[in-house]
């Protein structure tokens, strides 16, 4: 199976953490936090992300920290990332709104399913076809 580019960078992104500085991660993260997908798209955001860290890791070479370097307007630092991407995607948002929506409707129903059948599965009538197909 073939992975698309935001899960690659995700993961890489996800390996590359691992070797940063405890404060420079925590400072990366808040960064990222403050990018939802209402700002930046998700390949943007992993984009950004790969470049924090390469920062980070440069600077950590040169025994500074991120935080020193960026100082401490990070909000300003964050705004003026979002002002640079390319913005927010609007199938993204689609997608992910439809996404929590099925699994709202999944839980919902396997819930009632389960207090009004008392299991997950029900027997199924014949019957019950007919009227489906009458009432609709």
């Amino acid at each position: 199976m073939s992975k698309n580019e935001v899960i690659l960078l995700k993961e890489e992104n996800q390996k590359q953490s691992i070797e940063l500085r405890e404060d420079d991660n925590r400072v990366i993260k808040n960064i990222m936090k403050s990018m939802s997908m209402f700002k930046v798209n998700s390949y943007d955001a992993q984009v950004i992300q790969s470049d924090l860290i390469g920062m980070a890791q440069e600077l950590k070479l040169r025994n500074s920290s991120f935080q020193d370097t960026i100082g401490d307007d990070v909000k300003g630092f964050t705004n003026e990332i979002i002002n640079n991407s390319s913005g927010p995607c609007k199938r993204e948002i689609l997608l992910n709104f439809l996404l929590k929506l099925a699994a709202y409707f999944f839980g919902w129903f396997a819930g009632l399913s389960f207090f009004a059948y008392g299991a997950l599965s029900w027997e199924s009538n014949p019957l019950y076809i007919f009227i489906l197909l009458a009432w609709y």
